[in-house]
């Protein structure tokens, strides 16, 4: 039997062939000649796009600037509305008519100066208004009335929707030669996303705008509805509609607070005096800023959140440099324990100093840090103070110290509750807060005295191995 011959297929050219070679080459060329084609017109495109910005941002500019000059022209120069009344009478009579209209463009914001007395232990607070109206018309010896409420959050609580959930698409690694493909596509969606959060911002400043541009002022009156209240100034007041701030008096208010200092030595070496005071007074405190006064000297610039009457309320009043609070350098011992398996116990020994130089006595706050481990193989032991709830003798001749481990507590700003803590002269109170791992100290001191506190505890970890995150 005879076999026929078979040819075999032309084997394919390899990768250094020339014709390869040449095919890629080419290949290459058009990528690099299409991609700077692709460059340029990017360059020119992001280019007219700051232009086109820059115009955008010039005619909302003018327009704003237009919208101000309508709103702040006179009476005469604004358009005019007729109200047309119709009065019958059986018989001739005296009557008065009142004209009541809505206006826009008029708005109040609060702040407050906060002026503490330390002698008296007592907290003045000057609650003042800054009012700003360009209605088209000037508010000349008017009766102002000063209102809480809120238009602008509208009057429909939100109703909630379906919250869904998916799994997050994953993250592809693009290869080196499709990084051309990808600055070709990003910019387009990089720029409507922008634009899209550069809107938002926008819409958001505006309502923020409109929200702190609601309607309130000084007063001695109050009139209160069943959501808000509103505050009548006592004495006529002048509001020329030129869109500038015009500042009045809403009320003064004496009220009798808690004084607490806060220290935290470990990060800052100040003492900082805080109030925890009851507004008895029949004054809504709504947010801003504050301006504190300690026994008439400007020491700080804080702020007030919303307080409503009968409510208590924790205010800071800034640094009082006459509590004073040492931290000495950390005393650290190195020692090796075990025989089959050794490790490492390093021993921390920290003492702080606080003084009263005050001619009265103080109540302080005093916090620090004991570090926290989550790996089995490092373990820290709180050894002074000890654990269990027990009272024991201070550092101090004389002093008593209580001891109270707390399960949880709430943050550090919450601790200035602790002035309710009834304590004697050169009594300590100190407790662990397991949320934190944060030792908290409740001093009371005399005038002139002053207090050692003193903790310890130890790091335990096997030998050769190395602990991070000690300071």
């Amino acid at each position: 039997m005879t076999g026929a011959a078979v040819s075999s297929p032309p084997a394919a050219p390899g990768p250094l062939h020339p014709e390869s070679l040449s095919g890629l080459t080419a290949y290459l060329s058009l990528y690099a000649s299409s991609s700077a084609d692709l460059d340029a017109q990017l360059h020119s495109l992001n280019k007219q796009l700051r232009d086109l910005d820059l115009e955008i941002d010039i005619v909302r500019k003018n327009l704003d600037e237009a919208n101000t000059a309508v709103h702040s022209a006179s009476a005469e120069d604004s358009a005019l509305r007729t109200v047309t009344v119709l009065v019958e009478a059986q018989a001739d009579v005296e009557a008065e008519l009142s004209l009541s209209y809505l206006v826009f463009n008029a708005g109040w914001s609060p702040y407050y100066d906060l002026r503490v007395t330390s002698d008296e232990q007592k907290l003045r607070i000057n609650y003042k208004a800054e009012i700003r109206q360009y209605t088209g018309e000037d508010w000349l010896d008017a009766n102002v009335a000063l209102s809480t409420a809120t238009p602008a959050l509208g009057g429909d609580a939100p109703t909630p929707s379906r919250w869904t959930i998916s799994i997050a698409p994953k993250y592809v690694r693009m290869t080196k030669s499709a990084t051309v493909f990808k600055k070709m596509a990003v910019p387009s969606s990089s720029r409507s996303m922008q634009a899209e959060s550069v809107e938002e911002d926008r819409l958001a400043y505006s309502s923020l705008s409109a929200e702190m541009m609601k309607m309130a002022a000084p007063v001695t009156t109050v009139e209160e509805s069943l959501t808000t209240a509103t505050y009548r100034v006592a004495s006529r007041t002048n509001v020329p509609g030129d869109n500038v701030t015009h500042k009045v008096t809403v009320a003064i208010i004496d009220l009798s607070p808690k004084f607490l200092h806060f220290t935290y030595p470990r990060a800052s070496e100040y003492v900082y005096l805080k109030a925890k005071v009851k507004n008895d007074s029949e004054y809504a405190l709504l947010p801003g800023p504050a301006s504190v006064f300690l026994d008439n000297n400007f020491v700080a610039k804080s702020t007030l959140d919303n307080v409503s009457p009968q409510e208590t309320f924790e205010c800071s009043l800034g640094v009082d440099p006459s509590i004073r609070v040492t931290r000495r350098p950390v005393v650290k011992t190195t020692e090796t324990s075990g025989i089959l398996s050794k490790s490492e116990v390093l021993r921390f020994t920290q003492t702080i100093d606080v003084k009263n130089t005050k001619t009265s006595s103080a109540k302080v706050v005093l916090i620090d840090q004991v570090p926290w481990s989550g790996d089995e193989k490092l373990k820290v032991t709180l050894i002074d103070p000890p654990q269990p709830t027990q009272v024991v003798a201070g550092d101090t001749p004389g002093e008593r110290r209580i001891i109270n481990r707390t399960k949880s507590m709430e943050s550090l700003a919450a601790v200035t509750r602790d002035e309710d803590i009834e304590l004697r002269d050169g009594e300590v109170q100190t407790r662990l807060n397991t949320d934190t791992n944060c030792l908290e100290w409740v001093v009371k001191l005399a005038a002139g005295k002053s207090s050692v506190l003193k903790f310890q505890y130890s790091i335990q970890y096997p030998s050769g191995e190395k602990v991070a995150g000690i300071v």
